[in-house]
């Protein structure tokens, strides 16, 4: 799965001549300007065998769709200005994943509908990846991403309202390179917050 940045052109490179047709539909959710830039970036380039393919289906915040076996929720993040920016929250079975990245501290409308999800379904998430863009060094108020005193903050503000509990797993990501050497201060960071460091291929069970 891919939810951070969304680079249209990458789907023109899905058949082709660049790569071999995959017969497998493709659908992309996301928001008003996700369909946008697909529509723009796709006009001039994008063979018909390669289109006819794809799917662009936007979501709304706070109202659930289902693909395959997965349930998932747009939430509101607090990233961007110029549009609609969502997290996710994805749920298969009994397995609840709240996926944070690209985004400050959430806003309260997110955080209220968490809580009334968790009380009315009777769930609490199991597994939380926190955007960790500024690791030690502190965020602004108004920051569009967060650090570990933030995503420690969320973490207090989840389990106040029930969203978490004493069994939830938590990780960070979307580092910035700022933080070198960042292997070390990965390891820090886990020592000193408790929360699982990420890279990439490693797998976490939950």
């Amino acid at each position: 799965s891919h939810m951070d940045h969304f680079y249209a052109h990458d789907f023109v490179l899905r058949g082709y001549k660049y790569c071999a047709l995959l017969e497998k539909p493709l659908t992309i959710y996301g928001n008003a300007e996700v369909k946008k830039v697909f529509e723009e970036c796709t006009r001039r380039e994008m063979r018909e065998v390669v289109a006819k393919s794809i799917h662009m289906v936007e979501v709304q915040p706070f109202e659930p769709f289902v693909f395959g076996d997965y349930k998932a929720t747009a939430l509101l993040a607090k990233h961007s200005q110029t549009e609609t920016a969502y997290v996710y929250l994805l749920e298969k079975g009994e397995k609840t994943y709240l996926h944070l990245t690209d985004t400050g501290i959430l806003p309260q409308s997110t955080l209220n509908y968490l809580e009334a999800w968790a009380r009315t379904e009777g769930k609490r998430v199991d597994f939380v990846t926190f955007d960790c863009t500024f690791l030690f060094n502190p965020a602004s108020e108004n920051a569009r991403h967060m650090g570990l005193e933030e995503n420690k903050l969320m973490q207090a503000e989840l389990l106040s309202r029930g969203v978490v509990n004493s069994a939830t797993k938590y990780a960070i990501t979307h580092y910035s390179h700022n933080n070198n050497p960042l292997s070390e201060t990965l390891e820090r960071a886990e020592n000193e917050y408790g929360f699982l460091s990420t890279h990439d291929g490693k797998t976490v069970f939950i």
